[in-house]
Formats: C-alpha cells, sequence, structure tokens
C-alpha cells in the first residue's frame, strides 16, 4: 500500500494528473494579481467551481481550479469570466 502523498510511477503525465484528480484530498482555486499568486483552497470540487465562477466574473479574469494530493496538484478547469447579457 503506498504512504499517504506518496504517487505510483506513470507512464504519460495524463496517468498522473487522472490519479492525483481521482485521489484528490481538496481543491485550490488560484490567479494571479500583479506578481502575486492568490489560492483559495476548499474541500469540495462543486464549492470550488461555484466559487471559482463568482470571482472569475467579479474580477474579470481566468482562474484555475487544481485538485490537489499532497504536495502534487493537477490542473481541472478554468473558470471565465462570464459576459453580462444585454
Amino acid at each position: 500500500m503506498l504512504a499517504a502523498r506518496e504517487l505510483p510511477d506513470f507512464k504519460t503525465p495524463q496517468e498522473r494528473d487522472a490519479y492525483i484528480k481521482e485521489h484528490a484530498e481538496h481543491c485550490t482555486v488560484s490567479y494571479r494579481s500583479k506578481n502575486i499568486r492568490i489560492k483559495i483552497e476548499l474541500e469540495h470540487l462543486d464549492v470550488a467551481r461555484l466559487i471559482a465562477s463568482a470571482l472569475a466574473t467579479l474580477i474579470n479574469r481566468n482562474l484555475m481550479i487544481y485538485a490537489v494530493y499532497g504536495p502534487y496538484d493537477a490542473l481541472i478547469e478554468t473558470a471565465k469570466p462570464q459576459k453580462p447579457e444585454k
């Protein structure tokens, strides 16, 4: 059995990302403001998506959602600002 936060050997980066997404301990919403990286850690992916969507629209920039497993992370998706309805 693997120790916590230890990854098995993978043949491709896609296998590594899939493993991290499946075994994620939490999610991180991340973006850059000037030269500072802002990270918000959330326990559930659905909450991360909701917050990322609202925040992306509020600050009008793309935000990244990552799955986190120990010191490793994998990009899940990018939240983009929603355009106002006319």
